[in-house]
């Protein structure tokens, strides 16, 4: 398996295997005895991945502390408060059940570099020894230690302040964030609704998360709700509904944080940063409002290394990634929803800014690369077709097996992206 723009992922037993794990355990603790903290979200095969990393470990004389359940987000801001050398987060984020994964992070909560993936996908020993995996159970070398959580739910249960009066609906996707978002909100005064809590695995981000928002729309516009959050499965990225019931999706929430920091006079440098399918929509009013947007490539991690580039606060992904610089170094659901009521509180008027902000039609379309008979290499252009701008973007997916083709412009999307698909699939 290689790393994709978020770790490595794919179907559980299949794609991603306990000897897997091992062998990107191992090879991490190469030449050196390490202490690494390890956390995963709810699906089934967690455990197994969990144990079977730390027994890559221990065949360098290295050690790992468990945390259980945890969203990946908490792995990142754990691992640096409490000097880690290394976090460890199984997860699969907002893919089925079938799935899993692993993402890691440096000591210093960031995603590891380029070249650190480079080494772990070249160093793996192919002399695997399967008796070296305790098949599902805990090797001596793993301290199981769920206390160490607190520190987390401490820290977002301060941030944004004292919610008291605000009442919010919370869809925690069957996965990592299904105590950890109910806990915190209540801990900072608002009543809370939580839906998909149950922490059953086997139905996480299933018709629930912030892939599906339906049912938080329900839920908020039923029960009179000041807000709704919906996070994926890992909790590090997040999609919101207003008391409206509108969708508040990443662009938005990059626009209502950026002018919020800029009105509070926190918005260093004056700008903020997107990625190459930000709405041309978010650009234009920001800069209406003297803010600058960047672009990075996708991917929170080449997010996050464009805002330490240009010194940005707020950068985020229209999917629901959002970092804050100033809080945070990676994507974390529970504290963007935790900051974005902060400012619903304090700057109403701003907050429901986002109702006016003009975006530009997209047509946004998923090949599985089986159809495809010919391969392409990713493909990024702004053209002016009949009088209008039209941004063409073909990618390849980081974290599936799929092609992803977006249109964007006022005029003619529909009809180009039907003509690229079409020639596409022509080969």
């Amino acid at each position: 398996m290689k790393f994709g723009t978020d770790g490595i992922r794919g179907i559980f037993g299949k794609e991603i295997t306990e000897k897997e794990a091992f062998l990107c355990g191992s090879a991490l603790s190469r030449g050196k005895k390490i202490n690494v903290l390890i956390g995963r979200d709810t699906r089934i095969g967690g455990k197994q991945l969990t144990y079977a990393f730390a027994c890559g470990l221990k065949q360098n004389g290295s050690t790992a502390v468990d945390v259980g359940i945890c969203p990946t987000s908490g792995i990142a801001f754990l691992t640096k408060k409490l000097g880690f050398d290394y976090g460890v987060s199984v997860t699969a984020s907002h893919n089925p059940p079938e799935y899993n994964g692993i993402k890691i992070f440096s000591c210093k909560g960031e995603k590891i570099s380029p070249q650190t993936e480079r080494k772990i996908s070249n160093e793996r020993r192919e002399d695997f020894d399967e008796t070296l995996v305790l098949k599902g159970e805990k090797p001596e070398n793993c301290l199981i230690n769920n206390e160490i959580v607190k520190h987390y739910v401490d820290f977002l249960s301060g941030a944004g302040g004292n919610l008291s009066g605000l009442s919010v609906v919370l869809d925690v996707a069957e996965g990592a964030a299904y105590k950890i978002a109910p806990t915190v909100f209540e801990n900072s005064g608002a009543k809370v609704k939580a839906i998909f809590s149950s922490g059953d695995g086997s139905k996480i981000n299933v018709g629930c998360g912030a892939l599906h928002v339906e049912n938080l729309k329900k839920q908020v516009l039923g029960n009179g709700a000041d807000i709704g959050f919906a996070f994926d499965g890992d909790a590090d990225r997040v999609v919101a509904v207003d008391k409206f019931g509108e969708v508040i999706d990443g662009d938005k929430m990059l626009y209502i944080l950026s002018l919020y920091y800029k009105n509070r006079g926190n918005l260093t440098n004056d700008c903020a940063v997107g990625t190459i399918y930000t709405n041309s929509g978010v650009q234009e009013e920001l800069e209406k409002n003297a803010i600058k947007l960047f672009r990075s490539k996708v991917g929170d991690k080449f997010v996050y290394e464009k805002m330490k580039q240009t010194c940005a606060v707020v950068g985020g992904e229209k999917s629901g990634h959002i970092i804050l610089n100033n809080l945070h170094c990676t994507g974390d659901g529970i504290l963007t929803a935790k900051i974005l009521c902060r400012c619903l509180l304090d700057r109403e008027k701003l907050f429901y800014s986002h109702k006016n902000l003009k975006l530009y039609p997209q047509i946004n379309v998923n090949l599985d690369n089986s159809q495809i008979k010919t391969g392409i290499k990713d493909y990024e252009k702004t053209a002016i077709i009949g009088g209008c701008k039209v941004r063409i973007i073909i990618r390849k997916s980081g974290t599936e097996k799929k092609t992803r083709i977006t249109v964007e412009g006022e005029n003619y999307a529909k009809e180009i992206s039907d003509a690229i698909i079409k020639e596409i699939k022509k080969g």
